[in-house]
């Protein structure tokens, strides 16, 4: 079975000349993930350092990891509700 890889397309304003567009292809986060994966892989396997010291310092990585997810998390949350907000007032706003 043949793979198809889909491109996100998007198109933003040139900044030599904002009457034109120019064509941004995004990297889709499937490949990113591959990519970072193989990265990482590459660097645990040059660093020549034993399993077990890895072990440590990749559970160390993923404790700060999960740590900063949960705070994006939370931020994310406050922004949304601060937005949805914005929405209700201005159309509050609006049939005033």
């Amino acid at each position: 079975m043949e793979k198809q890889i889909q491109q996100t397309m998007e198109f933003k304003a040139s900044e030599s000349n904002p009457n034109e567009f120019e064509r941004v292809i995004e990297k889709p986060i499937t490949l990113i993930v591959e990519d970072f994966r193989n990265e990482l892989v590459n660097v645990i396997n040059e660093s020549h350092l034993p399993f077990f010291v890895i072990e440590g310092v990749v559970e160390k990585l993923l404790t700060n990891i999960k740590n900063a997810s949960i705070q994006q998390l939370e931020a994310d949350k406050i922004s949304y509700l601060n937005q949805l907000k914005e929405v209700e007032n201005q159309t509050i706003e609006k049939t005033e």
